[in-house]
């Protein structure tokens, strides 16, 4: 009797192991987005995000960064979007975000574009272009929208040898060819385009 149980126990184990690794740790992509810094200047702060099996829930992890509640709004929202663009659901499965390196504080739905695109990426399996950057906030029908400090992040998206640069359709910027010398500004509606100059 304790030979069947111990045969039963060690079968389980090897179960849950071969059942944990058909489902890997993560699909993982890192990315870039534009963001403006509490001094003022511009950057590109790169974000690791990861695609775990799970329980549908989407969480951020604060050990190198926190994240205000309209960031997070922003990743939820993002989420919602990438599933309606491509009809299909990650209820099972656990999206994380998280900050590569050490930074200060996320907040801002400027990043919400850019989250809508990575998690299409992740869930595709398909690649993000490095030489293109975006920086728009994104409602809840897919179309976005404009955001503060576009002049400071396009600077700072040429510094870092972009290419293209992906804004709202109704995004202001100020002394817009002095300022897009350099860089193709492309004005955007919905997540259905910026797609298309997005993902390969």
């Amino acid at each position: 009797m304790k030979k069947e149980y111990l045969i039963f126990i060690v079968a389980a184990i090897l179960a849950f192991n071969l059942g944990f690794n058909a489902f890997p740790s993560a699909k993982k992509i890192t990315f870039s987005a534009p963001a403006l810094l509490e001094n003022g200047k511009g950057s590109l702060v790169e974000f690791k995000m990861s695609l775990r099996f799970g329980q549908g829930m989407t969480l951020v992890n604060i050990r190198n960064a926190g994240f205000k509640e309209d960031a997070e709004n922003a990743l939820r929202k993002a989420r919602n979007l990438a599933e309606s663009y491509l009809g299909t659901s990650t209820s099972n499965f656990d999206i994380v975000l998280e900050i590569s390196g050490n930074g200060n504080e996320v907040s801002g739905e400027s990043a919400g574009g850019m989250f809508s695109l990575a998690i299409i990426a992740l869930q595709t399996g398909k690649k993000l272009k490095q030489d293109v950057a975006i920086s728009a906030a994104i409602n809840e029908f897919g179309e976005l929208e404009q955001v503060g400090g576009i002049e400071e992040k396009i600077l700072a998206a040429k510094e870092a040898d972009r290419k293209v640069f992906l804004v709202s359709k109704n995004q202001p910027i100020k002394e817009e060819l002095n300022v897009g010398s350099g860089i193709s500004i492309i004005r955007v509606k919905n997540l259905k385009e910026a797609v298309s100059y997005m993902i390969e």
